[in-house]
């Protein structure tokens, strides 16, 4: 791992699955593009918050989805991409400067699967019992 920003993030197609690490920019910054290159189809991540099991966004600007934001200690509250314990700079777990240790998740749009497949991916099908 380099020093400056570029590290790796840990990202699963669902949560328990076996997750990939996806390179960051030296900003610290995930390109959309690299997401979507390993999960296709994927518009964002979320991880859960270690402190309430609930599901955190992952902040996306500009085709550049952001580390979440630690929730300083004693503070009130923090923000909807916030992560409570997820750590600072440093590569904790193997995640880059802001990413903390957490395993995301890769997000796929919500609404209509595209028509004839059980899946975003249209490769994947569903099975059907004859």
């Amino acid at each position: 791992m380099s020093g400056g920003g570029g590290g790796y993030i840990a990202v699963a197609e669902d949560e328990g699955e076996e997750p990939i690490e996806l390179p960051s920019e030296d900003d610290g910054t995930l390109l959309l593009t690299t997401l979507a290159a390993q999960f296709p189809g994927a518009c964002g991540l979320k991880f859960r918050n270690p402190e309430t099991r609930a599901w955190r966004g992952v902040r996306l600007a500009e085709g550049r989805l952001y580390p979440p934001i630690p929730v300083a200690a004693g503070g009130a509250g923090g923000t909807s991409d916030g992560g409570a314990g997820s750590g600072g700079g440093g590569a904790a777990g193997g995640g880059g400067a802001g990413w903390g240790s957490h395993i995301y998740v890769s997000v796929l749009p919500k609404g209509e699967l595209p028509q004839g497949t059980g899946s975003w991916r249209p490769w994947v099908t569903q099975s059907t019992s004859t």
